[in-house]
């Protein structure tokens, strides 16, 4: 339980502070974010401000203190922070904590609009982020399973299983167009929380045996798998209608998407084609990927 007392001695702390940094014209917006803004604290938690400036102020190195308590202050001039909202992704670190916080003021027309469109989820956005939550998801699934069935090492499979748990997280977080949070397993088990029960919570509060830890990585596979039309859609109906990957872009995503997982599902297939490269007369060898029906993606 918080203390009662304590949380008046972080509110007064809060607002001799922005008494005092509001009087200042050049600086534009002040949100409260962390524990003080949406959860509980206690004797060791700090006071975490945001403060947004004009282009080229300078805010000197400091710790700051009011009523005792620290204040973690963060600076961000204007368009610095303009630019990282509009290109940040629904796991970005800053849009996850910005979701939860609390404007204390704003004095600028074009903050308060970032500020009240930052936090929407449109298709785009949840297909790029399905599609890097899925990008990590399968990496960590191929080092767990080659250190238990090649390696036979089970502490190394936990290990890849509870980050594939992670990254399935943000999956299904996407899927119902929701900012991820900081503790995304807990976020997600209230979206599915049977999936998590079967893929986390074992390794967490029953003793580990290899039974259990082959019986996740089945479940693991038999999501990916189940989930790949769907988060590979953009792809697919891409390669359909173009024939390649040469222009197709998700700024969100970069190259973040995983041919080599297409064909172990039977999407795609895969051929060797010889690459020139400059200064050898020999040729290089690549895999050339196509689409089943035969249109090429390489």
């Amino acid at each position: 339980m918080e203390n009662a007392e304590l949380r008046i001695q972080f509110n007064a702390a809060k607002d001799s502070f922005i008494n005092k940094i509001i009087k200042n014209k050049k600086c534009l917006a002040a949100f409260l974010f962390g524990s003080t803004s949406h959860d509980l604290i206690w004797e060791w938690s700090d006071l975490q401000i945001l403060l947004i400036y004009e282009d080229g102020f300078k805010w000197p190195s400091f710790s700051a203190i009011e009523h005792d308590i620290n204040i973690e202050v963060r600076v961000r001039h204007k368009t610095e922070f303009l630019e990282h909202m509009a290109s940040a992704g629904m796991m970005d670190l800053d849009k996850s904590t910005y979701s939860k916080s609390t404007p204390l003021f704003i004095k600028d027309s074009i903050i308060q609009e970032c500020f009240d469109d930052m936090f929407y989820i449109g298709e785009k956005d949840k297909e790029a982020e399905m599609i890097k939550g899925f990008y990590y998801a399968v990496w960590c699934m191929n080092k767990a399973e080659k250190n238990f069935y090649i390696k036979k090492n089970l502490d190394n499979t936990v290990y890849f299983l509870l980050q594939a748990a992670e990254h399935i997280a943000c999956i299904e977080i996407a899927k119902y167009r929701q900012i991820v949070e900081r503790e995304c397993i807990a976020q997600a088990k209230k979206l599915n929380p049977e999936l998590f029960k079967m893929i986390y919570d074992r390794m967490i509060y029953e003793a580990v045996t290899e039974n259990i830890v082959e019986e996740i990585l089945k479940r693991n596979l038999e999501y990916l798998k189940s989930n790949t039309e769907e988060v590979y859609r953009p792809v697919l109906d891409y390669l359909q209608e173009h024939g390649n990957l040469d222009k197709f872009s998700i700024p969100a995503v970069g190259h973040r998407y995983d041919l080599l997982w297409l064909y172990r599902m039977g999407i795609l297939e895969r051929k060797i084609e010889p690459v020139k490269v400059a200064g050898y007369s020999e040729d290089f060898y690549k895999f050339k990927y196509v689409l089943k029906d035969g249109g090429n993606i390489g």
